[in-house]
């Protein structure tokens, strides 16, 4: 029976990127990021060859050595574990790990290879909810990290039915959905996974994907494709400019420096009463991104957290009856938490596709 060595590296989230391309790098053969620990630190793992072991032993150490220091770490924030498994343990690890999430009562995350309908049937009084399907060991994600699931979460309270109270909105100011958006701006879209549940979610909207990354937009439209999306939305390599304008919601989780530079760019996108989702925030910097849009003139509706991380939900006065929508202070500092994922669900079925995620499966570099 095949035996393979699983590389472990635990380190603070926003660095989870630059573990994944030094895994790469070190010659992995897959990575998929895993439940954040019980520390908040992002959870990478790798499966490489066991004759790569004694090199491994040398180049991981120096590989996590270059991460702190280039996101100014401090000793112990960076760990790395490496185990010899057995295949057949491995897969059946991995496939216990990566099961759908229930996002919202409208939204559910599943993995590429989950055969029929999680959450099926829906509970009493409740509609089938939209189902992204996605690869987890992808750049398109598992939706289980706390920004992309806390922008899932908003985008899916704002698709609610009018009228609709919201968790963690401020009550007479934005506790409600405003109406459907004719287009939608995903910026910094990635690899397509909150295009795809804002096409779901908004049936009758426009959806753009705008990333500076040119290698991302091919995957991000084979993703939509996958989920039967691909003619509501389109992904384009470039930043805003002044001819993208209109959008009724913008979405964007990036980070904290390029969300501050691009709020004028944001305003100038946005129509009068539109909404706006900002993630990739840790716990203390939203208030500072927060105060940088309200001084363009947006509102902040909600600050929704998990983790070390926040999302905002902010208003942009000017809809028809929301002349007063948003507080005019900053976001509320204990934020509203958000409870991690469940992973209750069953696991999926024996005839589901018996594959491992790799960099050359179609959706891109994980």
């Amino acid at each position: 029976m095949e035996e393979w060595l699983q590389a472990v590296i635990r380190l603070p989230a926003g660095a989870a990127e630059a573990a994944s391309a030094a895994l790469f790098e070190a010659g992995c053969r897959s990575v998929w990021e895993d439940l954040p620990d019980s520390g908040g630190r992002a959870v990478m793992k790798a499966a490489f060859a066991t004759e790569d072991a004694m090199r491994l032993m040398t180049e991981l150490p120096q590989a996590a050595e270059r991460i702190a220091e280039a996101f100014g770490f401090g000793a112990g924030e960076v760990g790395i574990e490496l185990e010899v498994k057995i295949l057949e343990d491995w897969d059946a690890a991995w496939r216990k790990d990566q099961v759908p999430i229930r996002v919202s009562r409208s939204l559910v995350v599943c993995p590429s290879f989950w055969k029929g309908d999680p959450f099926d049937p829906p509970g009493e009084g409740e509609l089938p909810p939209h189902v992204v399907r996605v690869n987890p060991g992808a750049a398109f994600g598992s939706g289980r990290h706390p920004t992309t699931f806390l922008c899932l979460k908003i985008l899916s309270e704002i698709a609610g039915a009018p009228g609709a109270p919201r968790d963690g909105a401020r009550r007479g100011s934005g506790g409600h959905a405003p109406p459907a958006p004719e287009k939608i701006l995903d910026l910094g879209s990635g690899s397509g996974i909150l295009s795809v549940a804002a096409a779901m979610l908004f049936p009758g909207s426009d959806v753009l994907g705008l990333d500076t990354d040119g290698d991302v937009s091919e995957t991000a439209r084979k993703n939509a494709a996958a989920n039967g999306t691909g003619r509501q939305t389109q992904f384009r390599h470039g930043t805003l400019d002044g001819s993208l304008t209109g959008f009724g919601l913008i979405v964007s989780n990036i980070t904290l420096n390029p969300l501050t530079g691009l709020a004028p760019e944001i305003t100038r996108a946005a129509l009068p009463g539109a909404r706006l989702v900002l993630s990739g925030l840790l716990a203390d910097q939203a208030e500072e991104c927060a105060r940088t849009y309200q001084r363009l003139g947006w509102h902040w509706l909600r600050h929704l957290g998990q983790a070390e991380w926040s999302a905002l939900e902010m208003a942009l006065p000017g809809s028809p009856g929301a002349e007063d929508d948003g507080a005019e202070g900053g976001p509320d500092p204990e934020r509203a938490l958000v409870p991690e994922p469940s992973l209750e669900t069953p696991p999926p079925s024996a005839d589901c596709a018996s594959r491992h995620p790799s960099p050359d499966d179609g959706y891109g570099r994980p």
